[in-house]
């Protein structure tokens, strides 16, 4: 049974059990003839390479103490020795058991030359014995050449490798995706592998290489993961030709196929170097993408894309050429002579040529190569295409003062377009544009006289005076400043003599000219002739004043008036008023039905003329106010609109009051509509009619007013006299809807209580309507409550009806237990009960009570319990 256990309990089990065997073996033979025995027993032990044994060798004997020379021989019959401490370790070793006289033979790790016989030799008592045990060494399969994963290439022939070693021999046969592989057209089982013939894609799987030893019945197997590789293929380009701007980012996409996924190299062709060593290149080997991150002109060549994977390389060639951006080396600026040919040269250079024309600022178009609209311009163009440079010439014949400016060249290839502006300038003897119409120059009293003379030149001219032909020189009297190409003259008029003409001369490389300017004396103006009333009031008078014929050469700028009341003899406490020249020419204050004299006179830088005659003018009456003067900007017969619907804001100019203040003014506004093309009052009882104290007032806002309607307002302003005539405006009010988007901003306080009292309406109109639906259907609500007051039900019936299935209901008192009048009410504590349980009716719920009251009339109890309001009403 021992031996049994050893067979099935492992290695570490044996050996304890082979222990104790040995020792009872030991001790039952004590009495035995001296033997060797030596353990596992087995004659024939079977071990694989790299695998450990212990043998051990025992000598049966009576006496112990005759064992002596106790010793291992190896398969070469040499003496193994026992362990030793330190050094190299050992193949194998002899380990002794002192209290068993036992010698182990230790093998840590057995190789395949360590088979053969070992032999245990011992002496007893003189007497040497032996025995031996034979060791058989296997060497297990092993894996040679047998790669988890390998890499067939479609359409090819492809042989999986996987060599097996093992000793005895094994036999190998292969598996696809666990079915077995038999030879075929496509399978052929070799020695050291599986060939697969004309490979497709189609064969991608796992095969197993499996190898067993029927000798030993060891058995291996080995997964081999193969995957079909497809050499990369180059997918045709849209394009293979580009065209990139310098100094611009720009990029290529090469796009290959196959399995795997291919890897990309770019190699430029000029130079066979690899791109992605340049700072300014970015390769993706992963996407073949080719990105230059600013193009320079020595990119300009053919690049090579390479595709590669482990099944091939392809390659792609693409053709960069490198646009050069125009640049303009060379627009001068010219000057030449009006009436004379000239040019105007620009050049320019870039990849390919670029085309070169010109522009003058004042144009929006530029000029077409060959002869332009203006017969005397011609653009010729150059090119050199191989030179990449480009000249163009602008012919002006003649040349005119309109050809002066600011122009524009422009050199454009597919790649950009560069500018540069240069400037034409066309010289011209001097001119005087501006003094051809000069006025004189007016002075008096020895004031000091600016003469100016401006030039116009190119280039600038030189100005000299002269006075009766002779240069003038600086003196006291006449002072030059600036001698061109503006010159001024100041002249002291200290006689007359110097009230004449001067002459202006200038000069220039191209010629003269000149130009005479005049100095005048001037004096105040002449008499007024006529000053005309336009209009008269009470208290107010206003004039049109005529100018006098002559004004001294300079002209007016205002009038006065001098008036007094014409019982005063003396102008001397006359009153003075001046108007400007464009302001209305009104006297105020005066007197009614008083007589005034009036006279006038003009003004200009010199000073003020003469009085005119006397002019007498006798004031009206007292009279009512003027009419108001409404300030809108209505349209003649066109209603004014109204930004409002409800409210107007009426705005006038206080008229005069002819006399008598101004006490109050009266405002009558109605709805009008159109009836045979005049407006006529709808209704007059629509007719509001306002007063207001207050002469100050200029405006006045009209409320209440109906939207989209129109209204006639009349304006009257009222003193002690009377009434003016009424100023009239017809306005229209806004829309209704205006109204509410104007309010809301206007008052959106208002607007909001508006909005909660009619939400509150609203709701208390619903629940009306809820408890009136339940007073029909369920004989409950208010209306219940309250029709059943006024029949005067008692309340154990009416309180049998509300409560229902409540089996506890608020005691009656008899009434002669009551005094009169008397009223019980619950206490607030039954209102916080918990929910109590009714073995009928489940869970009641006390929170529906209410407090109840009862109230006793000498004759019969009134409930007036909380429930008839919460129980079955809407409210």
């Amino acid at each position: 049974m021992t031996f049994l256990k050893c067979l099935t309990s492992g290695l570490g089990n044996c050996y304890i059990s082979v222990y104790f065997l040995f020792i009872f073996i030991t001790v039952y033979t004590d009495a035995q003839n001296p033997e060797l025995v030596i353990w596992p027993p087995q004659p024939t032990q079977t071990k694989f390479v790299g695998h450990s044994l212990v043998l051990t060798c025992k000598i049966n004997a009576a006496d112990q103490n005759l064992i002596s020379n106790i010793e291992w021989r190896d398969y070469n019959n040499r003496t193994v020795q026992p362990r030793r401490s330190g050094g190299a370790p050992q193949p194998m070793h002899t380990e002794e058991n002192m209290a068993t006289n036992a010698l182990s033979l230790f093998i840590p790790s057995i190789t395949e030359n360590m088979a053969g016989n070992y032999t245990c030799y011992a002496t007893y008592a003189n007497e040497r014995l032996s025995k031996s045990m034979r060791l058989e060494v296997f060497v297990a399969i092993t894996w040679k050449n047998a790669p988890l994963e390998q890499y067939p290439i479609v359409g090819k022939d492809f042989k999986i490798s996987c060599e097996v070693e093992s000793s005895p021999s094994p036999t190998v046969d292969w598996l696809y995706n666990n079915q077995p592989i038999v030879s075929s057209q496509r399978y052929a089982i070799e020695s050291k592998g599986l060939l697969l013939r004309n490979v497709q894609e189609t064969d991608d799987g796992v095969y197993t290489c499996r190898a067993f030893v029927p000798f030993t019945g060891e058995m291996k197997e080995r997964p081999i993961k193969v995957e079909v590789h497809i050499p990369p293929q180059i997918v045709e380009p849209e394009q293979n030709t580009f065209e990139f701007v310098e100094g611009e980012p720009a990029q290529i996409i090469c796009n290959a196929t196959g399995k795997p996924n291919p890897v990309y190299t770019w190699v430029k062709q000029s130079t066979q170097e690899n791109v992605a060593k340049s700072d300014r290149f970015f390769v993706n080997e992963h996407t073949g993408i080719l990105r230059i991150n600013r193009v320079e002109q020595q990119d300009d060549s053919d690049y090579k894309c390479f595709a590669a994977n482990p099944a091939g390389t392809v390659e792609q060639t693409f053709k960069v050429h490198v646009l050069v951006k125009p640049k303009i080396y060379e627009f001068l600026n010219v000057s030449a002579q009006d009436t004379k040919p000239t040019k105007i040269i620009c050049k320019a250079t870039g990849r390919p040529a670029p085309h070169v024309t010109f522009r003058k600022f004042s144009n929006k178009e530029a000029y077409i190569s060959g002869v332009q609209s203006d017969d005397r311009i011609i653009l010729e163009i150059n090119k050199n295409e191989q030179k990449g440079e480009t000249s163009a010439t602008l012919f002006i014949n003649p040349l005119s003062r309109s050809d002066d400016g600011l122009y524009e060249c422009i050199a454009s290839n597919t790649g950009a377009t560069a500018y540069k502006n240069g400037h034409l300038t066309v010289e011209f003897i001097p001119t005087f544009p501006y003094n051809l119409t000069q006025p004189p120059v007016w002075t008096w009293d020895n004031r000091p006289g600016n003469l100016s003379c401006f030039a116009q030149a190119i280039p600038n001219a030189t100005i000299e005076w002269f006075l009766n032909e002779r240069p003038v020189l600086n003196g006291p009297n006449l002072k030059i400043i600036g001698g061109g190409p503006q010159s001024n003259l100041i002249v002291t008029p200290v006689t007359n003599q110097y009230y004449t003409k001067f002459k202006c001369v200038a000069r220039n490389i191209h010629g003269s000219a000149y130009h005479y300017v005049e100095l005048k004396q001037a004096f105040p103006p002449n008499v007024i002739t006529q000053a005309v009333v336009e209009v008269i009031t009470a208290t107010t008078i206003r004039f049109a004043i005529i100018p006098p014929p002559t004004y001294g050469g300079l002209p007016i700028t205002a009038f006065t008036v001098q008036y007094k009341p014409e019982t005063e003899l003396s102008w001397q406490n006359g009153r003075n008023r001046t108007w400007s020249m464009d302001s209305p020419y009104i006297v105020e204050n005066l007197s009614p039905q008083k007589t005034y004299n009036f006279r006038f006179a003009a003004h200009n830088q010199v000073g003020m003329g003469p009085w005119s005659g006397d002019q007498t003018q006798t004031m009206p009456s007292r009279s009512s106010p003027e009419e108001p003067k409404i300030l809108s900007n209505a349209v003649p017969n066109t209603p004014v609109p109204s930004p409002y619907a409800d409210h107007y804001e009426l705005r006038w100019r206080i008229p005069a009051d002819n006399g008598e203040r101004i006490d109050h003014y009266e405002i009558k506004y109605c709805p009008v509509h159109k009836v045979n093309d005049q407006w006529a009052e709808k209704d007059k009882e629509l007719c509001q009619l306002q007063q207001f104290p207050s002469i100050e007032t200029t405006a006045y806002e009209l409320n209440q007013l109906q939207s989209d309607t129109h209204y006639k307002i009349e304006l009257r302003a009222h003193n002690a006299i009377g009434y003016s005539i009424p100023a009239q405006i017809i306005i229209k009010t806004a829309r209704g809807m205006d109204t509410a988007i104007i309010y809301e901003h206007e008052d959106s306080s208002f607007s909001d209580v508006l909005l909660i009292g009619f939400i509150i309406i609203v709701i208390f109109i619903v629940l009306i309507v809820v408890d009136v639906t339940c007073y029909y259907a369920n004989q409950a609500g208010i209306i219940m409550c309250i029709c059943e007051l006024i029949r005067g039900k008692p309340v154990e019936d009416d309180d049998e009806a509300r409560l229902g299935s409540y089996k506890e209901t608020t005691p009656v008192v008899p009434p002669s237990t009551l005094p009169l009048p008397v009223k019980l009410t619950s206490s607030p504590m039954e209102e916080k009960e918990p929910l109590r349980t009714d073995e009928h009716h489940g869970i009641i719920d006390n929170s529906m009570k209410r407090n109840t009251s009862i109230e006793f009339d000498g004759r019969r109890v009134y409930s007036k319990t909380g429930e008839c309001i919460g129980k079955n009403s809407a409210v």
